[in-house]
């Protein structure tokens, strides 16, 4: 019997060292990777290319550094690489800050529906129904999934941050004269109606730009 014990321990002691040796290697492939390729798009088709492996990109505000991880993010310099720290779902993350800067930042959520789809009273039409439905207390998210008419969709319409003079001028302006909480249409000449939902208090903020390695194993 103590025979068996000691060997169910060794095997289980011996599996965890493996684990950790595992993940140790992927921690440092993935630092390596980042490095090599800095200031190219080359790290989004390697990333796509692992099963095992989640990311998001973007930037971040200042106000947005809830977590051990993104305070170390905020105090790097652009171009370094940071973690793996683990986040409080206990897996792991590693971040390449890629930009620093402050501008005035925007975060939304949006329906678009698309001016080549049909004519545009029957889209204003369209938004205005939408409208009335998020007014009955229906998810935004869920929303945008069915009606959405970009490839955004799958995401519950969610854009994240984005700075001032990045999109179009009627889709900022509007966004401008709103504030959190707040949702409405708007016309986008080029491109058709959109009805967005504002998530978060916009203004001057100090930001970084990240790509973020996500769900990693810490063990």
């Amino acid at each position: 019997m103590k025979k068996l014990i000691y060997l169910v321990l060794t095997l289980m002691f011996a599996t965890l060292l493996a684990n950790g040796q595992d993940s140790a290697k992927t921690f440092q492939e993935i630092k390596e990777k980042l490095k090599e390729t800095e200031g190219s798009l080359e790290i989004y088709t390697w990333l796509n290319k692992q099963p095992n492996i989640s990311f998001k990109s973007g930037m971040m505000p200042e106000s947005d550094t809830a977590n051990n991880l993104y305070k170390l993010a905020f105090s790097a310099k652009a171009g370094d690489i940071v973690g793996p720290l683990q986040n409080k779902d206990g897996t792991c993350s590693i971040i390449r800050v890629t930009s620093k800067g402050e501008n005035y930042l925007m975060k939304v959520s949006y329906i678009y529906l698309d001016k080549k789809s049909e004519s545009d009273s029957i889209l204003e039409n369209k938004a205005d129904s939408i409208l009335y439905i998020l007014k009955s207390g229906v998810d935004f998210a869920t929303l945008a999934k069915k009606y959405s008419m970009d490839g955004n969709a799958k995401n519950g319409g969610d854009l994240g941050w984005f700075e001032a003079g990045v999109m179009n001028q009627q889709f900022e302006n509007a966004i401008r004269k709103h504030k959190k909480g707040d949702y409405f249409k708007v016309k986008v000449d080029q491109y058709g109606w959109y009805v967005i939902l504002v998530t978060s208090d916009q203004g001057h903020k100090k930001y970084i730009g990240r790509l973020e390695i996500t769900k990693l194993n810490c063990s």
